[in-house]
């Protein structure tokens, strides 16, 4: 189950759906409670037991830690030239727990044929123990950006996934280990400001259970 979020990008997924003969129903929520915007919709996708909600929130981030559910953002204008399903899928990974989730999510979610390439960074590959059979690339920023670690994270990230020529760009949200560099939150997030593709952010609580039904899209 996937409910479709905010505005301009309800209508580019919905057009997406029904050719994949998947119905649309639609509702308003009305944030209740004193709660904003993100608490009402977490709230919504808990109650609906979503798998996945697509659509562009202010916080994606926050949405899907509160919900415990993958959020597929949808950068606009470019909602309507997204590919369905994707066929070039970059992960990015420190080697934490929450990047193992991510990237067998997106291994989940690939189509058959389709290329996932694991994005490393601040950690070694080789002890990351994801899947040996996915492409892979270290990820190395310049010394001089160092200071501004989120920042020059999040950029090589995206510039990573835009030289490759992705699809969909899938990062986790939560976790991280004793020697992983960079906060799941920030960077995710500030991936969310920059990236013009699709980014499915997968917070750690999902565990192995998410996208069962997404990937009937298929």
């Amino acid at each position: 189950m996937a409910p479709l979020i905010l505005g301009a990008t309800v209508e580019a997924a919905c057009e997406t759906l029904a050719r994949h003969g998947i119905e649309v129903q639609g509702a308003v929520l009305e944030p209740d409670g004193g709660g904003g915007q993100t608490e009402a919709l977490a709230h919504a996708m808990r109650a609906w037991r979503a798998d996945l909600a697509i659509g562009a929130p202010p916080n994606a981030v926050a949405l899907a830690g509160a919900a415990d559910c993958s959020v597929l953002v949808l950068p606009e204008p470019f909602a309507r030239r997204c590919r369905v399903p994707p066929q070039r899928i970059f992960v990015a990974s420190d080697g934490s727990a929450a990047s193992a989730i991510a990237v067998r999510e997106a291994a989940r979610v690939a189509a058959a044929g389709a290329a996932v390439r694991v994005g490393y960074l601040a950690c070694d590959p080789v002890k990351a123990r994801h899947p040996e059979d996915f492409d892979a690339v270290v990820l190395e920023r310049p010394p001089n950006e160092l200071q501004h670690e989120g920042a020059s994270i999040s950029r090589e990230i995206v510039e990573a996934a835009l030289q490759w020529h992705a699809d969909l760009l899938v990062l986790g949200t939560r976790g991280g280990h004793e020697g992983a560099r960079w906060r799941f939150g920030s960077v995710a997030a500030d991936v969310a400001r920059r990236t013009v593709l699709p980014l499915m952010l997968v917070p750690q609580t999902v565990g192995y259970s998410a996208f069962s039904a997404v990937s009937s899209i298929h």
